[in-house]
Parts: structure tokens; C-alpha cells; sequence
């Protein structure tokens, strides 16, 4: 499955300027089609923005309890063109942003 997440903030840590650190997020859903989850990222359908979320993240994560996080993909968004596009992100020890 490929669960899409919201981050309305990502700071870096004082101790380690190499880490990020999640303020805030909110899980919008997901897909079992990679194709139709980034899509739905690219052209912010059902508004996840929301004027309040500038970075989304696509996780492929596997089914079953306590489920491993395969790859992550970060989104920043472009105003310009009212969707969001992939981007690089500084490695975060996070992981399952979606399922916590």
C-alpha cells in the first residue's frame, strides 16, 4: 500500500542539523496503485494542502502488524503549479509516518 501523508512542518534538530524532526502531520489516505498515490499527490486532489501542509510523503509499506516502511518519497509544494513535486529530504530516523 502506498499511504500519503501530510507534514505541515519539518525542523531540523538542534543536536544533529542532519535529522529532521515532524511537528505535525495528518494521514489523507492511500492507494495499492504507486501510480495513482503520486498522481493524487501531484495535482493535490481533495485539496491536501490544504493551505497548511507544504510537504507530503509517500510511503510503500508492506501489510501486517508492526509493517516495514520499503521506500519513502517526499513532496514539497509548488504554489505556481497548485500540486506538489518530488524533492529530496535530509534521511529522517522516522519511519511510518502514516501508521505511527
Amino acid at each position: 500500500m502506498y499511504f500519503i501523508t501530510g507534514m505541515n512542518m519539518l525542523i531540523k534538530e538542534q543536536t544533529n542539523m542532519n535529522e529532521l524532526k515532524q511537528l505535525d502531520s495528518h494521514s489523507f489516505g492511500y492507494y495499492s496503485d504507486k501510480d495513482e498515490a503520486f498522481e493524487s499527490v501531484k495535482n493535490n486532489w481533495g485539496n491536501i494542502q490544504e493551505s497548511m501542509y507544504p510537504y507530503v510523503v509517500i510511503e510503500s509499506v508492506e501489510e501486517g502488524v508492526f509493517p516495514h516502511t520499503e521506500t519513502i518519497q517526499w513532496f514539497a509544494y509548488n504554489p505556481e503549479e497548485k500540486g506538489f513535486t518530488e524533492t529530496e529530504v535530509v534521511e529522517t530516523k522516522f519511519c511510518s509516518f502514516a501508521l505511527g
